[in-house]
């Protein structure tokens, strides 16, 4: 299950009916109404941190995965625990579902090097905001990931329920060519 919390709206894969790439195609388009734009470094620091938790969640448990927005910060959180070392760097990519990561590759949305982390704190570096914060915690196993966009202009835009039932074609042509040969 994937849930998006705002003060204004509400995206739930359970209670629309989306599949993975439903909700995430949803999401993107909520998100790029936002006021920095989807060209800009924070829309793609908030795309990593997406694909991030949507790749590392450990979905033999019961939870789900909660993306959190509002007008100072980010959070993704995910079931499961980390499986990097922050404290080593380089950091190793070590992906929980692989395939989830080759899918998300195919639609341009991830690149599978594990510098993904790294590009974020490095982004948020350039644009002077603080490195994320990741915090665990257990019973359940969960793994948060908290930016902080505060001095940036971010207005949440009002929520608009148009069900969208596909991704590109395009995409969803790379993805299906995968997984038959695959």
């Amino acid at each position: 299950r994937l849930i998006y919390k705002d003060k204004n709206t509400e995206i739930d894969s359970e209670t629309e009916k989306y599949c993975l790439s439903d909700f995430c195609y949803a999401l993107n388009q909520y998100l790029s109404a936002l006021a920095f734009g989807s060209r800009s470094l924070m829309y793609a620091c908030i795309t990593e941190l997406l694909v991030n938790a949507i790749v590392n969640a450990d979905y033999y448990s019961d939870e789900g995965i909660l993306i959190s927005g509002g007008d100072h910060q980010f959070s993704f959180t995910n079931p499961g625990t980390f499986r990097i070392d922050l404290s080593r760097k380089p950091y190793e990519s070590d992906p929980r579902n692989a395939l989830i990561q080759k899918m998300f590759a195919l639609t341009d949305a991830a690149t599978a090097s594990g510098r993904g982390l790294v590009s974020v704190m490095q982004t948020l570096k350039k644009l002077g905001l603080p490195v994320p914060v990741f915090t665990h915690s257990y019973n359940p196993d969960r793994v948060t990931v908290t930016i902080e966009t505060t001095g940036l202009s971010v207005s949440l835009p009002q929520p608009k329920h148009r069900r969208t039932t596909y991704v590109y074609e395009e995409y969803r042509n790379r993805i299906v060519s995968y997984m038959t040969k695959y």
